[in-house]
């Protein structure tokens, strides 16, 4: 199994690969969110802690384990989150025995102000991201 950056796009959002440049963005959804109390990264207060997550979540990428991506609402043309591919196992065929293949997916900042937009954020990706 190959992991790589890709578009996908569904009947409210676009997930389009992250980078560096989506971080104030992210910043300004993201930044001194209650859901921060349930990940490992710790809390997220300012840009500069944005900023270390995102390069941090881009650094993984580069090494092949990650597949990160920012979440566009299409109707307002907002970054509205964050999700990942994570934990990325290709295939082994070198004969071991291990077959098994796979990726989590990872939902880590969900703008509140979808709720505006009739979109529960707090089901928003299992919805969403429904056709690509």
């Amino acid at each position: 199994m190959e992991v790589m950056p890709v578009i996908l796009q569904g009947k409210h959002v676009r997930l389009e690969p992250m980078n560096e440049v989506h971080t104030p963005a992210l910043a300004e959804i993201g930044i001194g969110q209650s859901f921060w109390d349930f990940m490992v990264y710790g809390e997220i207060k300012t840009v500069d802690d944005m900023s270390n997550w995102v390069l941090d979540i881009l650094s993984r990428a580069e090494k092949g384990t990650d597949l990160p991506f920012v979440v566009i609402h299409l109707a307002s043309g907002r970054v509205a989150g964050a999700t990942r591919y994570l934990r990325s196992r290709p295939r082994d065929t070198s004969g071991s025995g291990d077959f098994t293949s796979g990726f989590e997916l990872s939902t880590v900042v969900v703008a509140t102000w979808l709720d505006t937009y009739g979109i529960n954020s707090r089901r928003f990706f299992g919805a969403a991201v429904t056709t690509h």
